[in-house]
């Protein structure tokens, strides 16, 4: 994995383009933290939901440096940026497409929410591609209600299901839940 300089050197690029294009949601700046948690998730297939200017994009093909890893962004602006980000990472593939217009033709190991709580519609479509004893990622949660509150509430509560569900890490503003 690259030092911290690397890291910190992108995540101030990201920032910036928040600050001057007043971005809706901010750069993921809990990656150390995640990235401890990471050391105990297996993954060889990973979606990432919301890749913003590829950031944490970054940090998983990092850390996971054999996976194959999907991302999906909707904003273009966003996408120029992330494909400039994600250019010598061949295990990459960033989707130009919204988060409900994406199908999937393969099972992960791990999907990450990264932003805004999902519409709820998405939950049972994202389950079906999460492999059994997969885990789902939610990131940047302080983000989760500042335009749907009800979506934010339906999610969480979604994910209190210890049916379908264990919670497996909570830090900061991530929660990590393994799929039963």
């Amino acid at each position: 994995m690259k030092d911290d300089r690397y890291f910190d050197a992108l995540l101030e690029k990201a920032n910036k383009h928040h600050i001057e294009h007043k971005c809706g949601g901010a750069p993921y700046t809990s990656y150390k933290e995640l990235c401890v948690q990471l050391q105990y998730i297996p993954c060889t297939h990973m979606l990432e939901i919301g890749t913003g200017t590829g950031f944490l994009t970054t940090i998983l093909a990092h850390t996971y440096p054999h996976a194959y890893i999907d991302t999906i962004e909707e904003d273009a602006t966003h996408v120029a940026l992330a494909k400039e980000n994600l250019l010598h990472l061949p295990h990459v593939t960033l989707h130009h497409t919204s988060a409900q217009e994406y199908v999937a033709s393969k099972k992960y190991d791990c999907i990450i929410f990264d932003g805004y709580a999902p519409d709820m519609t998405l939950i049972p479509i994202y389950k079906k591609y999460l492999l059994p004893c997969g885990y789902l990622i939610s990131t940047n949660k302080h983000l989760f209600g500042q335009f749907d509150g009800s979506s934010t509430r339906e999610y969480h509560a979604h994910l209190q299901d210890t049916h379908f569900w264990e919670l497996q890490a909570s830090f900061s503003d991530t929660d990590i839940y393994k799929k039963k």
